[in-house]
C-alpha cells in the first residue's frame, strides 16, 4: 500500500517541480509610464566642450576614429585603420599600440577590445586569437582560438571569453524577415571548448541567390555593462532593455516605456532598415528590399555614473535628440533633450557619440571633407550628477 501511495504521489512532486523551476525561470518585465518623474524632465541638455584632438601629429592620423574607451585615469583609447592610439587625460599622445601583421603581438582587425585589471584585452576576428598588452601597449601573452564563425567579442569574465556567435539560416531566395539567434557563448581557456549561454533573438532582413546572399540586420544589438557581472542588452526593434547576468547565466529582468514609434518621412528613410537601398544585384537577380515602417526605438545606450542613458529615435528639431534615463534597476526616473550641433545626423548618432566616462562625453566632429576631431565635453546640468 505504502509503496503504490508513494508511486501515485511522485507525479505530483515531479508537478510541483516542474511549476516552481518554471516560476524561477519567468522573466520579470518592468512596464514604466510615457513620462518620468522628474520634475524638470524635458528640459535641454548641452554640452560643453573642454578638450580637443585633432590629427596634426605626424605619428598618427584619423580616417574614421571609433571604439573609444576611457581608463580610470582618463586616459583615452582609440581605434582607426591599422591604429590603436592611446592618449593621456589632457589629449597628449602616447603611442600607437596596433603593429600590423600576422605574428606574435601583431594585428590585422580589431573587433573589439576591453580595459581590464590594467590590461588590455583584445579580439582580431581575422587572425581568430585574443591578444593580451598592458595599457602600455607590452605584448603579454596570446590566445588561438579554434572555434569558427564568432562574430564580437563581450568581455572576459574569470577565466573564460565571452562572445557572440550566430549563423544565418537557410532561405528561399526571396527578400525575407527572419529572426537570427545571437548565441552568447563562453570560450574556455584552452581556446576550443566552448558552452552555450543563451540566444537573443535579433531580425535580420536576407535575400539569397545561388551562393550569393545579402544580410542587413533589422535591429541593433546595443550592450553597456551595469557593472563587472551584469549587462544590459537590447536586441530587438522597440523599446526592450533586458538585464543579464554572466554569473547566473540568465536574464534577471526586462524592461521598457510606454514608447510612440516614430515613422521616417522622405529626410530620414534612408536610416531605418532597408530604406538606403534601391534594387539590389545578387547573383544576377534583381531584388528590391522591404523598408521598416518605424525607426529603431533605441539607436544607442551607455552608462554615465550610475545611470544608463538611452538615446531614443524622438528628435526635436529645436531641442535636440530625447535621451531616456533608467537607474540600476530598470526604473525610469528622467529624460531631456540632448543639444547637437550642426552638421551632426540625429538619426546616425553613434556616428557623434563615441563612449561617456563619469561627466565627459566624448564625441567626434567632422571639420572638412576628410577632417576629423575628437571632442571631450562637459555634461552641462547640475541635476545629472546627483
Amino acid at each position: 500500500m505504502k509503496k503504490s501511495l508513494g508511486i501515485a504521489i511522485l507525479p505530483f512532486l515531479l508537478l510541483l517541480v516542474m511549476i516552481f523551476y518554471g516560476r524561477q525561470d519567468e522573466i520579470r518585465t518592468i512596464a514604466n509610464p510615457r513620462s518620468p518623474s522628474t520634475k524638470n524632465a524635458g528640459r535641454i541638455v548641452r554640452l560643453k566642450e573642454i578638450m580637443r584632438i585633432d590629427d596634426k601629429n605626424e605619428d598618427y592620423f584619423f580616417q574614421y576614429p571609433h571604439k573609444m574607451k576611457v581608463t580610470s585615469d582618463g586616459s583615452l583609447f582609440v581605434v582607426d585603420k591599422n591604429q590603436f592610439l592611446k592618449f593621456d587625460r589632457n589629449g597628449n599622445f602616447m603611442g600607437n599600440f596596433f603593429k600590423h601583421g600576422q605574428g606574435p603581438g601583431e594585428l590585422q582587425f580589431m573587433e573589439n577590445y576591453i580595459l581590464q585589471e590594467g590590461s588590455i584585452v583584445i579580439f582580431d576576428r581575422p587572425l581568430s586569437k585574443i591578444m593580451f598588452l598592458t595599457q602600455g601597449g607590452e605584448l603579454m601573452s596570446e590566445l588561438k582560438l579554434r572555434i569558427p564563425g564568432i562574430d564580437s567579442f563581450l568581455t572576459k569574465y574569470g577565466e573564460n571569453y565571452i562572445f557572440f556567435k550566430s549563423t544565418p539560416p537557410e532561405t528561399k531566395g526571396v527578400p525575407e524577415i527572419v529572426e537570427l539567434a545571437e548565441n552568447l557563448i563562453s570560450v574556455k581557456p584552452d581556446g576550443e571548448s566552448l558552452n552555450h549561454i543563451m540566444a537573443f533573438p535579433r531580425p535580420y532582413m536576407i535575400m539569397k541567390a545561388g551562393n550569393n546572399s545579402f544580410i542587413n540586420p533589422w535591429a541593433g544589438l546595443h550592450k553597456c555593462f551595469r557593472d563587472d557581472d551584469t549587462v544590459f542588452i537590447s536586441h530587438t526593434p522597440e523599446y526592450m532593455i533586458k538585464l543579464f547576468s554572466l554569473k547566473k547565466k540568465r536574464v534577471l529582468f526586462q524592461f521598457f516605456r510606454d514608447y510612440e514609434r516614430v515613422k521616417p518621412n522622405k529626410e530620414t528613410k534612408k536610416f531605418v532598415p532597408g530604406g538606403n537601398y534601391g534594387k539590389i544585384s545578387i547573383g544576377g537577380a534583381w531584388f528590391e528590399p522591404p523598408v521598416a515602417k518605424y525607426h529603431l526605438d533605441i539607436q544607442k545606450m551607455f552608462q554615465v555614473k550610475d545611470k544608463l542613458w538611452v538615446i531614443t529615435s524622438t528628435v526635436d528639431k529645436k531641442k535636440g535628440i530625447l535621451v531616456d534615463v533608467f537607474d540600476r534597476e530598470g526604473n525610469y526616473v528622467d529624460n531631456f533633450y540632448l543639444s547637437y550641433p550642426e552638421g551632426v545626423e540625429p538619426y546616425s548618432v553613434s556616428s557623434w557619440i563615441k563612449t561617456a566616462s563619469d561627466d565627459f562625453i566624448y564625441t567626434i566632429e567632422k571639420g572638412g571633407t576628410e577632417e576629423f576631431f575628437i571632442v571631450k565635453n562637459r555634461i552641462v546640468n547640475s541635476s545629472l550628477r546627483d
